[in-house]
């Protein structure tokens, strides 16, 4: 007998998106976002800026193994942060 994941999934799906809208209201509208970026090259440069583009964003700390992209990115993207390599 095979199991149908697909349907499990697509109730685990609607379910959750029915409870959604109560949980939603616990978040006031004024919390900023904040987020951490793991690589920051062409690719993290571009999702950082997309992030900061929205309100209340922030990009709290940046992780890079390059330091050469960490300096890079710091002067594309100004802000204080933390940063970690």
């Amino acid at each position: 007998m095979q199991i149908n994941d697909t349907n499990n999934r697509r109730n685990f799906l609607k379910t959750t998106a029915l409870a959604m809208p109560a949980l939603l209201p616990a978040q006031q509208r004024n919390d900023a976002v904040r987020a951490a970026l793991i690589g920051c090259g062409g690719r993290g440069t571009w999702d950082a800026k997309q992030f900061l583009s929205a309100n209340n964003t922030e990009i709290i700390a940046v992780c890079d193994v390059d330091q050469a992209q960490l300096k890079k990115f710091e002067q594309r993207v100004p802000g204080k942060r933390d940063t970690y390599s």
